[in-house]
């Protein structure tokens, strides 16, 4: 019974989630995804329902206002303005992406190319850091479609290790690091991580319907 009731629940929450982002934004009445060829974006409900974002996310952060939130490649802010409606403060948000003019001027943001040193984030230090959008920008292939299956894995794998390689740099003790990894496996993943454990990170890996978290 307790558990119906919190699936109930967690329906209900993704529901408001749903019916707020159609109010906010036209692009996802039709469905989950907005874009073209270039670019594309999932809806901010797609990653509540993924586990991107909690519920118990929005609380601790607006329990905490201490609490800091790194979004890579967040292009426009979907997700994020969904965030400040629900209560987180604007300020703790930190956008970023390759194009800098397409995140939004009022909320602080950093032009970030997720394949070099993250070296524009400074010394800053956040207690969640996700990755929203697509993976595959950070695999360094020219063209996905002419290559072997072993050798677009290891890019995937070598992609992965750089990405949490810069965001262990930023993340606070006891943050937590997710990615939205629909194109990853979970060989790929877990390989990766020993490969972190192995230089010395003590880190925690969660692989679940796509979704990565790594707990520092």
């Amino acid at each position: 019974m307790e558990k119906e009731s919190a699936i109930e629940k967690s329906k209900q929450y993704w529901e408001k989630i749903r019916n707020m982002e159609i109010e906010m934004f036209p692009e996802f009445v039709g469905g989950d995804i907005f874009g073209d060829k270039d670019y594309f974006y999932f809806a901010p409900s797609w990653h509540f329902k993924s586990g991107l974002i909690t519920e118990q996310d929005i609380i601790d952060f607006k329990n905490d206002h201490s609490k800091k939130l790194l979004s890579i490649g967040s292009g426009p802010a979907f997700l994020e303005k969904v965030l400040v409606k629900l209560g987180v403060k604007k300020e703790n948000i930190t956008l970023s992406d390759i194009d800098f003019q397409v995140l939004p001027e009022d909320f602080k943001s950093k032009s970030i190319n997720m394949r070099e040193d993250w070296k524009t984030l400074g010394d800053e230090h956040y207690d969640l850091i996700i990755l929203p959008e697509s993976f595959l920008g950070v695999v360094k292939l020219e063209n996905l479609f002419k290559v072997s299956a072993d050798e677009f894995s290891q890019s995937k794998k070598d992609g992965l290790l750089h990405v949490l390689s810069q965001a262990l740099l930023h993340l606070k003790p006891s943050g937590k690091i997710r990615i939205n990894g629909h194109q990853l496996t979970e060989q790929e993943v877990l390989s990766v991580g020993e490969q972190l454990k192995s230089k010395g990170y003590k880190i925690n890996i969660i692989f679940s319907n796509s979704l990565i978290e790594f707990q520092n």
